[in-house]
């Protein structure tokens, strides 16, 4: 997927919402746009276990970019977040991928109904901790989870011509290549 446009969201305290809360918003707000075209994600000022306070979402159709900033302000956040105008993207040779990551401990598995070791649920919570995540909630059941993101550098070039999931972000089996400017 060549990604020709994009946008950036700024996301801001609010009398609501903290910035955290209103980038997971808007995070929520384009995966539910259902607009069956895909869209991709970064997040430029991504920390080591913050996701930050800037969204660009990059897609190869400007009209697709234009419904879902039409979504967006159609929401009434303009407390907390900021929406940019939409650009073209600017010539780059550095790429990264943003991924949805699902943690876990290398060469420990935890199974229900098998113990797991000792010390299994507190080295899961140190990871956890070192991670960037936005907290999220399904709209179907209401149910609240964290999705976690993952920075990956550089990759072989042969593996990034995949799309994104429905969150915009990149897959174990399907990595999307996001300019760096």
């Amino acid at each position: 997927m060549k990604l020709t446009h994009y946008f950036e969201v700024s996301a801001f305290n609010g009398y609501e919402l903290n910035a955290p809360d209103s980038l997971a918003l808007a995070i929520t707000m384009f995966h539910s746009a259902n607009t069956m075209q895909p869209f991709a994600v970064a997040f430029p000022d991504m920390k080591s276990n913050l996701t930050g306070t800037k969204l660009r979402v990059f897609s190869n159709s400007m009209e697709h970019l234009h419904a879902l900033c039409k979504f967006a302000k159609s929401r009434g956040l303009e407390e907390s977040l900021e929406i940019g105008k939409i650009l073209e993207v600017p010539e780059y040779t550095v790429v990264e991928y943003f991924k949805h990551l699902r943690p876990k401990l290398e060469n420990q598995k935890y199974r229900p109904g098998k113990k797991p070791s000792e010390d299994y649920f507190e080295q899961q919570y140190k990871l956890l901790k070192t991670m960037p995540y936005l907290k999220l909630s399904s709209k179907s059941g209401g149910v609240k989870f964290r999705l976690y993101v993952a920075r990956i550098d550089s990759l072989d070039a042969s593996m990034s011509e995949g799309e994104p999931n429905s969150f915009g972000l990149s897959s174990t089996r399907n990595m999307v290549a996001i300019p760096v400017f």
